[in-house]
């Protein structure tokens, strides 16, 4: 059960620290010309950083910390992806000139940014949602040796 506990860290941190390379990387903050803007994008840096820390050390963490952490990355990721500047799911290009044939690409890519959308949202709930399986089944190891409630 540790290695599976490991692994699972590893992997969601490897998410977020892909999320945070493209983010510093691809999204334009010298050209975001409003401060709100700018402001919002360094707080979602913010949050996925502290995303990352609450991933390594979830089981120490109360449950409601957990899900406000995750939920408000949740929220950032959102707003970024869909309506921020580089959002991932913001379709920049057409391959067509033809009206038609424009207009299915991009009913094509919102529909595969809908579904990468909603498998990246299961995803990253499933951080608080293990924590709260693990507190509930009393398993041992996942994280830190915190002993599971009295009941």
């Amino acid at each position: 059960m540790q290695i599976t506990s490991a692994l699972y860290k590893f992997a969601y941190c490897v998410t977020l620290v892909i999320i945070l390379a493209i983010l510093l990387q691809g999204v334009p903050f010298g050209s975001v010309t409003t401060t709100p803007k700018a402001l919002l994008l360094w707080a979602y840096v913010a949050v996925v950083i502290l995303t990352g820390v609450v991933a390594v050390v979830f089981r120490r963490l109360s449950r409601s910390f957990v899900w406000g952490v995750v939920g408000i990355f949740c929220a950032f990721f959102t707003w970024q992806n869909w309506f921020g500047p580089g959002g991932f799911f913001i379709q920049t290009e057409t391959h067509s000139f033809d009206p038609t044939a424009a207009a299915a690409e991009s009913a094509r890519f919102n529909r595969q940014a809908a579904i990468s959308y909603v498998v990246i949202m299961i995803w990253f709930l499933s951080l608080p949602l293990l924590r709260q399986f693990s507190r509930r089944t009393g398993a041992k190891n996942l994280g830190a040796a915190v002993p599971p409630k009295p009941q």
